[in-house]
């Protein structure tokens, strides 16, 4: 018998066009069927190219930086 999980994410990006903005964060958590966390949450973040500026906005809302990004 199988048992059904659930894969809960979240990604932050460096913008609001999905077209021309880049990923910063993603972030994950698997529960059970009862929502019970099960296994290590994943939280991930991406860094930016060199050449790429984020656009501000997306920084003071998330709290990411291109800095925190490079940690």
């Amino acid at each position: 018998m199988s048992t059904h999980t659930f894969l809960w994410h979240d990604y932050e990006t460096f913008g609001a066009q999905a077209r021309r903005d880049r990923p910063a964060q993603f972030a994950a958590i698997r529960t059970d069927a009862e929502l019970n966390e099960i296994g290590t949450p994943v939280m991930l973040y991406c860094q930016p190219a060199p050449d790429f500026l984020p656009d501000p906005q997306a920084c003071l809302i998330t709290g990411i930086t291109p800095q925190i990004c490079l940690e």
